[in-house]
């Protein structure tokens, strides 16, 4: 992969197509269910009562959420890590119908593995986002991994409003998988030059991720 700064790129998808897979996960997802925040991040804020209250799911709660209802329909999420050409680590997430159809991606994993801790932590961060993007789960915020985010608060709202809007209608106009990951690779450069928050480049990353499923489904899902 000649791009490690991508954070989330369809690389391949089943010669065979995916039309059982599509139309399996079509199913799945309205079974899934709702996924409960149940952590504490560095960036939660307090509510009206004084108390500081979880924004974030683990990646547990996002397999319990959805695992039982993809199981019944015959798929399967399967994620390893991967060394790439450059030294640097991507995570390889899967989702494999029971047909043999898949899809893959790949997430670079910006952190040293000579610092386990903070590596471990990177690898779950992208292993939850991955995962949810994939499965079509809505992703909470968090900081397990992400720089980007200490700087949130000193992001314009405004603007990212702004560059937000301008880069969704690009993601909904996109015609191929490649062209919605390139608006990706847009909006991470974003998170970079402060002009967009962590969360807002998940909304993105989702957004990426319906459009392709929409596409899969228009070309025709078996009843």
């Amino acid at each position: 992969m000649s791009e490690t700064r991508r954070v989330y790129v369809y690389q391949d998808r089943c010669p065979e197509g995916t039309a059982k897979l599509a139309g399996a996960l079509a199913k799945a997802i309205p079974n899934m269910q709702p996924l409960v925040r149940n952590c504490v991040s560095h960036f939660a804020k307090k509510g009206p009562d004084g108390k500081v209250a979880p924004d974030y799911a683990d990646l547990a709660a996002c397999h319990k959420s959805a695992a039982k209802a993809l199981a019944e329909q015959g798929l399967v999420v399967i994620q390893t890590v991967t060394i790439l050409d450059a030294g640097d680590t991507a995570l390889n997430t899967q989702l494999l119908h029971s047909s043999g159809e898949w899809i893959s991606s790949v997430m670079p994993i910006k952190a040293s593995t000579s610092d386990p801790q903070k590596y471990a932590a990177a690898v779950t961060y992208a292993r939850r986002t991955a995962y949810c993007a994939i499965v079509g789960l809505a992703a909470d915020d968090d900081d397990d991994g992400s720089v980007a985010q200490a700087a949130a608060d000193k992001v314009s709202v405004d603007e990212e409003a702004r560059i937000e809007k301008l880069l969704a209608k690009a993601i909904d106009e996109a015609k191929t998988p490649e062209k919605r990951a390139e608006v990706i690779a847009r909006a991470e450069k974003g998170v970079q030059a402060k002009q967009l928050t962590g969360s807002a480049l998940q909304r993105l990353i989702a957004r990426a991720d319906v459009a392709v499923k929409a596409a899969i489904q228009a070309k025709g899902v078996p009843a």
